[in-house]
Parts: C-alpha cells; sequence; structure tokens
C-alpha cells in the first residue's frame, strides 16, 4: 500500500512540473492598444488565433448587430481592430494554440463564435450544459467565470475552476456524484 501511494505522490509531482509545458501556454499577447482597449470593453478579450479570418471578417463587419450588443466603432478604428484580427486569425497564425483550434473547422462553414468550435465544444463535452447557464457562468461566453487567467489569453485546463464540480490537478473536473 505504501508503495502504491509512495508512486502516486511521485506521479502527480512530477506531472505538475511536466503538463503545463505540454499544455503549451498561453496566446500570444495581444500587442495592439486599440484591440485590447475596444474588445474587452465588453467582453473577455478572446484572442485572433480563436477563429478563421473569414469569421472575424464577418464578426467585424456587422459591429451594430454584434451578438445582440451595438459595438459600433469608427471606420479608421474597425478597420485596424479587424485587420489585426485577420493578420492573426487562426488560419494564418503558426502558434500550437491556433491550430489546436483549427482542428475539425471546415472552412466553407466556419464556427460563428468561439464556442461554436470544435477545439471549444470537444473541451467542454464532459460538463453538464445547465452549468452555462448557472448564475455563476451565465453563458458560453463568459470563459473567465472558470478560466481564471483567461484575461492573460490563458484558457488551459491547469487554470481551470468549474463551479460546482470537484477540481482536480492535471484539468480533472467532475461533478460529485454525493
Amino acid at each position: 500500500m505504501k508503495k502504491t501511494l509512495g508512486a502516486i505522490a511521485l506521479t502527480v509531482t512530477l506531472g505538475t512540473f511536466a503538463l503545463p509545458a505540454a499544455a503549451g501556454g498561453p496566446f500570444p499577447a495581444i500587442t495592439n492598444d486599440a484591440v485590447s482597449r475596444e474588445c474587452s470593453d465588453c467582453h473577455v478579450l478572446y484572442r485572433p488565433e480563436m477563429l478563421p479570418a473569414s469569421t472575424w471578417k464577418e464578426i467585424m463587419g456587422d459591429l451594430p448587430n454584434h451578438f445582440g450588443e451595438d459595438a459600433s466603432l469608427t471606420e479608421p478604428l474597425r478597420t485596424e481592430i479587424e485587420a489585426y484580427h485577420l493578420a492573426n486569425a487562426a488560419n494564418v497564425s503558426s502558434h500550437r494554440r491556433a491550430m489546436k483550434f483549427m482542428e475539425g473547422v471546415d472552412l466553407k462553414n466556419p464556427p460563428k463564435t468561439v464556442t461554436t468550435t470544435p477545439r471549444f465544444i470537444r473541451k467542454h463535452e464532459d460538463l453538464d450544459p445547465a452549468l452555462f447557464t448557472s448564475k455563476e457562468i451565465g453563458s458560453k461566453a463568459r470563459c473567465d467565470k472558470c478560466h481564471f487567467d483567461a484575461a492573460k489569453g490563458d484558457f488551459g485546463d491547469d487554470n481551470v475552476i468549474v463551479p460546482g464540480y470537484v477540481n482536480l490537478p492535471f484539468g480533472i473536473h467532475f461533478k460529485p456524484f454525493w
């Protein structure tokens, strides 16, 4: 029994150091002040690497109807922000996280939101759908409610606390059965 517990403790200890490096780290920092300011004014600062360029073009082309809100900008500001997103989109960037977000994406029918990407769906499929409409979360778009380093561009499994779930190291979360 002591050998088993010692092996588990060693695995957990070594895993703590190995997993963050394997996870690939956060998304690249946003280097455009207008993007940082305008795109985080009302919601989490989503990274351009989370969606393909065609989706960003569509989103930026209809800001008066931005997911039920009027997010209109002056044309020079809108153009600057759109250019930044297009230059760093998931299907343009060579960053590891961008490539992960492109896995399974059909560019002929691209996702309309981060929450409809194959990556988001895969990473959240084991969670109770009611969690996203709970008072603690509010919607799937509120990444910062579980990913406590989302503001820094880190949406990885290592920095997640899911409300109402048992949260273990290594990105393991489960709904208590007791």
